[in-house]
């Protein structure tokens, strides 16, 4: 779980800095850290802790776009977006968050003038915390090995967090999107540390939910985000300025019913995501929405009449407010 940090006043650059950062030294982690998953967790809380005494600030420095649409023009899709990871990171108490564009003079930039250059010159470095399986420097020819070497003749720490297990499963991002991509959400939010989260904005629809008397927000989120597969979820959701879910923030937000799918019944070709809050009435079009998957209930399916559809419905509010007074909010 993310934990509120001392510090809610991150300085955030969105370039690399081109003269000394003003300050004595610096702790830095680099990464992409879609997710911000419990790996990613221990190496940043490893950053600030490390960071805690002196002058000393902890940078965590990240890339936008993601350095695999740079190199092989495409990349996995995301976790979060940048927005969300930065909040998340903020919220761990550290002092400063770099975004640097990442583009094809920094991916043919060496590993040892990476180093010098970027981590010991501008960024005053006197220890770097990496996960396991660290690269860097242009074809991501270097490795702890030569990050260690470079860190004895420049004169800072290497320090390499193991990484986090789960029933023996190493954390990663990776692992998190193949458990939303089979609707194991649970297993993907024991990972995450906390609830898989999607920002999204509510469009016009076919309001055929409000003939049901299943009203559905329904949700378009970035392209580039990934959604669980297709099937039927026990959700909450956040409307507008409620607080997404972080200890220590946010009102109650209401419990939904989500689907996402082709909507068989109506003989739908096209992937949709909506949401049925329940115990809601209002207009929710052009809100935006934060929708936490608490579990899959079932597959999406095709009924042989709108009374059967109904029937199903029933049957999953049921399913879902039985549910939800056992699952924590966040």
């Amino acid at each position: 779980m993310v934990a509120q940090g001392l510090r809610l006043d991150m300085d955030v650059l969105y370039e690399l800095p081109n003269e000394p950062l003003k300050c004595q030294s610096s702790v830095v982690t680099i990464g992409i850290f879609d997710g911000v998953h419990l790996g990613h967790q221990k190496i940043i809380a490893e950053v600030v802790k490390s960071a805690s005494k002196g002058e000393t600030e902890s940078v965590v420095m990240t890339f936008d776009p993601h350095p695999e649409e740079v190199i092989l023009s495409k990349s996995p899709p995301f976790l979060l977006p940048l927005d969300e990871r930065i909040r998340l990171i903020e919220t761990m108490g550290v002092s400063r968050m770099i975004i640097s564009d990442f583009t094809r003079q920094i991916a043919n930039i060496s590993a040892e003038e990476f180093v010098r250059d970027i981590l010991v010159n501008n960024l005053r470095i006197k220890k770097i915390c990496v996960g396991y399986d660290y690269s860097f420097g242009r074809d991501r020819a270097g490795g702890i090995e030569l990050l260690r070497e470079l860190g004895q003749r420049y004169g800072f720490e290497t320090e390499v967090v193991p990484p986090v297990k789960i029933n023996n499963e190493i954390v990663s991002s990776t692992k998190i999107r193949c458990c939303l991509a089979q609707g194991k959400i649970a297993q993907a939010n024991d990972m995450l540390g906390r609830k898989h989260t999607i920002k999204v904005v509510v469009v016009h629809g076919d309001k055929r939910g409000r003939i049901l008397g299943y009203p559905t927000a329904n949700c378009l989120c970035k392209d580039d985000i990934l959604l669980p597969c297709v099937g039927v979820y026990a959700a909450r959701v956040w409307i507008d300025n409620m607080s997404p879910p972080v200890r220590g923030r946010g009102l109650k937000p209401y419990n939904a019913m989500a689907n996402i799918g082709y909507c068989p019944t109506f003989r739908g070709e096209k992937l949709r995501f909506e949401v049925h809050l329940l115990d809601w009435k209002g207009d929710l079009y052009e809100k935006e929405l934060m929708i936490t998957f608490i579990d899959r209930i079932r597959d999406e399916k095709g009924f042989d009449s709108v009374e059967e559809l109904l029937g199903q419905l029933k049957e999953d509010e049921k399913m879902v407010r039985g549910m939800m007074g056992t699952v924590s909010v966040l």
